[in-house]
This record gives structure tokens, sequence and C-alpha cells, in this order.
């Protein structure tokens, strides 16, 4: 009896997942792709504020780079009627959550929950337009940049930015337990972060955003330090925030009072209507097949399991085991294994993971490969290619055709440190591998800042070129 009790619990916790599509949507607007089983009104809603809401982060934004952008690509957005559904995949603690694509297709994505825009939405939403602007290094930024435009108000032709979060109640009170300086702030590392609370270190790097951004002395030099982090160029902080006198004093006692008021004729709103369209239920199996992924790969083998008693021959089975292997596993041969006889699949792993694995292109192949290739990823895909043959210069002539339809493409950016490097051009390897380290912003991995790491200490050999090249 007892037994059967404990499985009834069990099976009472265990978050729903859906069997089928029914009740969930997709509702699609010029800047959103939302997923979700809200009501189909209030999905439309949430839509139309997201993105009047969203210009308005824009507006903001232009007054630290001087200029407005648009995402290139729709913002794919899941989000649950119930919030007790959607922290079945979430840390204790973490309201929303944006991460790039676990399927390697290079988008980037956001999980939030509830009927309405949230802050923690427009947090993730900050996020994403960061990344339009051109990428985040340092932690501090990114996250304080989202935590002061999450709180945005939009009154009429009145933009109210920099209003305290409730999260940390009392902000004066709060303030004075600031446990360290500026300087300190910028250069804590991954290590020095985790022990600091959560909300201990979102209100010191909100703390700072804010007052850069209200200090009208301070704003200029806030602006050229945004822009040389862009630019990847050296000494970001020294040459701008760092030369203004006294900045860790005035950081300490800064007590956050004041919000920051942009007036505007009309917010300019991107033209397009607001679209919605059924769900397939292998939509709704990939996206919540990648929500288990993110944190450990939780209930994954029974949300498979579900998927294939309703379709036992979905073909993206194994690419999905593939997937697992290598995100919660981290057994590349695996996944490679799984995918075994996909040609595409197998080489897009095998790109992402950087696993060295050889070309299965025969030269003969390698022009109607080229005359198929139209996107960046493409182009990126066939660079890696000719890099595992050793054709290196024509590797690199691929990789920067690959970079000029898409400067941001993270596979052509890091295929393109590798090949710059393995022609010895390690200063051009080190500005791309930056490039790549500053677009990843705070999803950067500890991979990519050994490689960095590498080419500016010039530690990897060249590759000797193929007979291959001649063919």
């Amino acid at each position: 009896m007892r037994l059967l009790l404990l499985i009834l619990v069990a099976s009472a916790c265990r978050p729903a997942f859906p069997r089928n599509s029914a009740g969930w949507h997709i509702t699609m607007s010029p800047r959103f792709e939302l997923m979700s089983d809200l009501p189909k009104e209030t999905a439309r809603d949430v839509v139309a504020k997201l993105e009047a809401q969203t210009e308005a982060i824009n507006v903001g934004m232009s007054q630290l780079y001087d200029r407005q952008v648009r995402f290139k690509n729709r913002f794919a957005v899941t989000m649950f009627s119930s919030c007790s559904n959607m922290r079945a995949y979430l840390p204790l603690g973490v309201a929303g959550v944006t991460y790039l694509s676990k399927d390697f297709s290079e988008k980037w994505k956001a999980l939030a929950c509830g009927g309405g825009v949230t802050q923690p939405l427009l947090h993730e939403v900050t996020h994403q337009l960061m990344l339009a602007y051109g990428g985040m290094q340092p932690h501090w930024l990114t996250e304080g940049l989202a935590s002061y435009f999450q709180t945005v108000k939009v009154d009429g032709n009145t933009i109210v930015l920099g209003t305290p979060l409730s999260q940390f109640g009392d902000n004066d009170k709060y303030s004075k337990g600031a446990a360290f300086d500026f300087e300190q702030l910028i250069t804590l590392s991954k290590k020095e972060r985790r022990r600091l609370t959560r909300r201990t270190f979102y209100f010191e790097s909100w703390k700072a955003v804010h007052m850069l951004f209200s200090d009208r002395l301070l704003l200029p030099q806030f602006k050229k330090y945004v822009k040389k982090l862009n630019a990847v160029a050296p000494n970001a902080w020294e040459t701008t925030i760092g030369t203004i006198p006294e900045i860790n004093s005035r950081y300490k006692m800064y007590h956050t009072k004041r919000d920051f008021v942009i007036r505007t004729t009309t917010l300019d709103l991107p033209q397009g209507t607001i679209d919605q369209k059924s769900l397939g239920n292998g939509q709704l199996h990939d996206r919540l097949l990648e929500l288990s992924l993110l944190f450990g790969g939780k209930n994954f083998s029974w949300r498979l399991r579900e998927a294939l008693s309703e379709n036992p021959m979905w073909a993206r089975a194994k690419y999905w085991r593939a997937l697992y292997q290598v995100h919660v596993k981290d057994n590349h041969k695996a996944a490679l294994a799984e995918v075994a006889e996909d040609e595409y699949a197998f080489t897009r792993i095998g790109i992402a993971l950087d696993g060295g694995i050889t070309s299965r292109v025969p030269c003969g192949e390698q022009r109607a490969l080229e005359s198929r290739a139209k996107t960046a990823v493409e182009w990126g895909l066939l660079a890696s290619h000719y890099l595992a043959s050793n054709m290196n210069e024509r590797a690199y002539e691929t990789v920067r055709k690959s970079l000029e339809i898409d400067t941001a493409c993270l596979v052509c950016l890091r295929v393109g440190a590798r090949v710059a490097a393995s022609l010895g051009r390690f200063e051009e390897a080190a500005i791309v591998q930056r490039r790549l380290v500053a677009r990843r912003g705070h999803a950067v991995s500890d991979r990519d800042i050994a490689a960095l790491e590498e080419y500016e200490n010039e530690k990897i050999p060249k590759v000797p070129l193929s007979r291959c090249e001649d063919s």
C-alpha cells in the first residue's frame, strides 16, 4: 500500500507532458514567434504588448549605442500558461531563461510563463536585443543592462527606464551592503560569481548600469566603453570608465533615486500583422525535448518515450538521442553513432563539437556542394569539411564567404578562427575568436576562452596542405 502511495505521489508531481499539440499554437508578429498553450486572444495580446515594450527598450538602448537595430530573425518564445509546468524545466529560483538552441541551429530562444509580459520575459528580450547590437562579453554588463531595461514602462509618448526591481525590496537599505567596488565587479571570475548570491550579483550589476545611465557626466564614457567592447578593442575599461576620478567611491556611495525618462513622439513599431497557426505534434515534441536538455535532461527519456508512443517511427528520435548524449552525457562518440547514417546531422553535430571528424565529402563533390550552399551556416559547414581535408586555403576562402553573409554566424566564427590558425595567421585567428566570445555574450564557454588564449600565444601548429587542394 505504501509503495502504491509513493507511485501515485510521484505521478502527481511529474509535470504534464502533452500527448499531442491540442491547445498549443504559434502566434507570430514581425519580431516574435510565441509558442504557447494560452487562449488565442491572450496570446495575441501578449505579442502586441511585447512588440511595443521591445521597441521602448530599443529606444532606450539607442541612447547607449546611438543607433537602433532590428531582430534578424523572429525571437522564439515558449510560454506556458501554468508556471508550475514551466518550472519543471528550470532550477529553483529561475523565473525565465534565454538559451542558444540545443539543436545547433544557432537560434536564440526564451522560456517564460503566465499570461502577460512579465519582467523576467522582458529581461530575456533585452538579452536578445543586446545580441542584435553586437553581443556583450562582461557578465556584469549583460545582466546589468537586462535588469535595468526589464522594468521599462510606456505611458503614451513617455518611456521610463531604471525603476527599481521589486525583488530588491528597499533599494537604499540593500545598497549599503555592497561587498566590493566597481573594479572588483567587472573583474569577477565565474568562480567568484558563484560564491555570491544571485541577488547580490544582479543587484550590484543593475546598480552599476543605473549609475552610468543616470549620470550625464558618466554616460559619454559608458557609451565609449560599450563601443570598444563591440569592436573587441583591448583595454576597453582602462581607456574609458576607468579614467573617471573616484569611480569606485562613487559606485559604493550611489543610491538609485532617479528614473531615466525618454520622451518620444511615437514608437516606431515594425509593420506587419499578427498571425496564428496550429502547432504540429512534432514541433511540440521538438521544443519540449529541447527544454528538458537545458538543465541536465530531467525526465528526457520519459518524454521521448511519450513522443514515440504517439509515433513509433518519429524520424527525429535518433537526433534527440544524439543531442542528449552531447548535452547531458558529454559522450560525443555515442552522439555521432546515433546519427551515423544521417550525413547532415552527423556533420552538424561533429562540427559543433569541434570533434576533429574527418571529411566525408569526396574531393569530386566539392563544387556540387558549393552550388547548393546558400546560408552562412551551410558555407561554414563546407569550410569545416575543407579544413578537415587539410584544404586550408579553400577553407579560408569559403569561411570568408560565410562571414560576408552573416558576420554573427557562430559556426562560421569558430571555423574561421581554426582556419586562420591552420594557416599560421594567429593574430587574425585571435581577432575572429574574440568576436566569437563577444557574440556568445554571457553564454561564452570555457573552451572558447581556452582557444583564444592558444591563438594569442601562437600554440596551434600550422596544418600542412593535402594533395586534394589542387583537385
